[in-house]
């Protein structure tokens, strides 16, 4: 059994689970005794839909962009079991981290096509094209690193409060440390 099977089911399941009547549960806030899922909720289900739909397509227009870090793992590993499962999947993401292991990446920029390739092409320096994906890949993976990325045109990030600050009461007090 593949990692969507096991995984995925276990996903709707863990959703199907938490609902006050659980696969009876109506999901649509709107009806009495109705209740409301959340953003990542119907995502995690959604996924599961697919796998058990078996169609030869399936198109994923940011899947994980209501899922914590965790959960948006778990996405990716379902579509690619999806994928391995011969579907074809065609993923829309402003996330670049999430296309590493896509077979083909198109780049579109002002919605024109700008770059195509797979992952190691797009990042290869003297890569043909204007190097856009190479530049928000790495944008984005900075931000997971102490101190942020350098972003052009604005300034370093405010230093971290020790925790020794206080704010001004009065109109007229300054914050100890500060210069008026």
């Amino acid at each position: 059994m593949n990692g969507l099977k096991d995984g995925g089911a276990a996903g709707a399941h863990q959703v199907v689970g938490e609902l006050p009547r659980g696969w009876d549960t109506l999901c649509e806030k709107g009806y009495e005794g109705g209740v409301d899922l959340s953003g990542g909720q119907w995502q995690r289900l959604a996924l599961v839909r697919a796998y058990y739909r078996g169609a030869g397509l399936l198109i994923c227009d940011e899947p994980t962009s209501s899922m914590d870090p965790a959960a948006e793992i778990a996405a990716f590993q379902q579509i690619r079991d999806l994928a391995g499962d011969g579907q074809t999947v065609i993923l829309v993401t402003h996330r670049p981290h999430s296309v590493r292991s896509a077979d083909v990446i198109h780049v579109l920029d002002q919605g024109r096509l700008v770059e195509a390739g797979d992952f190691a092409a797009l990042m290869a320096e003297g890569h043909q094209g204007p190097g856009l994906f190479r530049k928000l890949f790495t944008l984005h993976s900075e931000q997971y690193r102490t101190g942020g990325p350098e972003v052009p045109g604005r300034s370093a990030p405010p230093a971290p409060r020790t925790g020794a600050e206080r704010p001004a009461e009065r109109a007229d007090e300054t914050v100890p440390g500060s210069t008026t």
